[in-house]
C-alpha cells in the first residue's frame, strides 16, 4: 500500500482551511482563518453570555412599576398624518413622566414571540390613564413631582409619542403616602 506524499497532504489541507504554518518569527500554530475563526466563536459566545444579563435588568412590557419624576404637557402632531401640526395635523397634548434615572424597556414581538429592545436608555414615558376624566382630576400634578404606578406599555402607534408607556393605575403628589 502506497502512503500519500506529504505534498498532497499540504494541498488538501490548505484546501480545506486546516493548514497550520508556523509563521516566521511566531510561536503561533492558529493560522490566520483560524484566528478569525476563533474571534467569531469568542464574540458569538460573549453575546449569548451577556445578552440575558442585559435584558434581566431591563424593564418588561407588562411590567408593573413605581416611578416618582415630574410630569410635563408636550403637543405632538396628530392625524392625518402625524408629521407637523404647521401643516395641517392635529395638535395631540400627551403627560410625559420624566425620571431622574434612564431605563431599557424591552418586549416580546407578536409575530414571533422574539425578546426585543423597545428602548437601550429611556426617562420618558407617555402617561395613559384608562378614564380621560382623570387627567382633569389630576392636572395640579403638571409640572411637578408624582409618584405613578403602572403596567409598562410600548409604543405601536402614531398617538404613542415615547418608546414606553404607562398605563397608570395609581397617581399622587410625590410628597404624599
Amino acid at each position: 500500500m502506497s502512503q500519500t506524499p506529504h505534498w498532497i497532504k499540504r494541498m488538501r489541507n490548505r484546501v480545506a482551511g486546516t493548514y497550520k504554518t508556523r509563521p516566521r518569527g511566531s510561536a503561533s500554530l492558529l493560522t490566520l482563518r483560524g484566528r478569525a475563526a476563533a474571534t467569531f466563536r469568542l464574540s458569538i459566545c460573549l453575546a449569548i453570555l451577556t445578552a440575558p444579563i442585559a435584558q434581566a435588568d431591563c424593564l418588561k412590557e407588562g411590567q408593573e412599576v413605581t416611578f416618582t419624576g415630574s410630569i410635563s404637557r408636550e403637543t405632538f402632531p396628530g392625524r392625518p398624518n402625524y408629521s407637523s401640526i404647521d401643516d395641517g395635523d392635529e395638535p395631540e397634548t400627551v403627560w410625559i413622566l420624566t425620571i431622574a434615572s434612564p431605563n431599557c424597556v424591552v418586549a416580546k414581538s407578536m409575530e414571533d414571540g422574539q425578546t426585543y429592545e423597545v428602548a437601550k436608555s429611556t426617562t420618558r414615558f407617555q402617561l395613559v390613564f384608562p378614564d380621560a376624566n382623570e387627567y382633569g382630576r389630576h392636572k395640579s400634578l403638571v409640572e411637578n413631582q408624582a409618584r405613578i404606578r403602572g403596567q409598562i406599555r410600548v409604543g405601536y402607534t402614531g398617538h404613542h409619542h415615547t418608546k414606553a408607556m404607562i398605563e397608570v393605575q395609581e397617581i399622587h403628589a410625590a410628597d404624599e403616602k
